[in-house]
């Protein structure tokens, strides 16, 4: 099957890098395919009786984290041929996604089958699921 724009949901987790890393493999095989790689940092991760409001702190640093990766990202991505973007957006990861992929006419969603270990992977690891669950298009797990 041919696709004409692929997204790719990153959040710095092992399993995203091998997304990225199929999605970039899938994109070299024909350079007609556009590669959007979409980076979500959930700007209100609260989790009632653990942590009722998100604190600057966490939010510079979630910001900060995310801002240097997507610089690495689009420098490691600078050799690519096909058409590409890498972006960082704020909101609820699981409909950011799903809003980008409409936005751009994407064709296929790529992304890991969990995000990362320890207190992000409460707000992350149900983010595939939500996906899969209500994507109009094809989702490719990576794990």
């Amino acid at each position: 099957m041919f696709y004409e724009r692929i997204l790719v949901a990153f959040d710095g987790s092992e399993l995203s890098e091998k997304a990225l890393g199929k999605a970039v493999q899938m994109a070299e095989s024909n350079k007609s395919i556009a590669l959007d790689v979409v980076m979500v940092l959930n700007n209100n991760p609260a989790i009632p009786g653990v942590y009722p409001m998100t604190t600057p702190n966490f939010y510079d640093s979630d910001l900060q984290y995310g801002e240097e990766t997507i610089k690495r990202l689009k420098k490691e991505l600078s050799g690519l041929e096909n058409p590409h973007t890498v972006s960082l957006l704020e909101g609820k990861p699981e409909s950011k996604i799903l809003e980008f992929a409409k936005g751009r006419g994407t064709d296929l969603i790529i992304m890991g089958s969990r995000g990362l270990n320890g207190l992000k992977e409460l707000f992350l690891g149900s983010v595939s699921h939500y996906v899969v669950q209500h994507s109009k298009v094809p989702v490719l797990i990576v794990k």
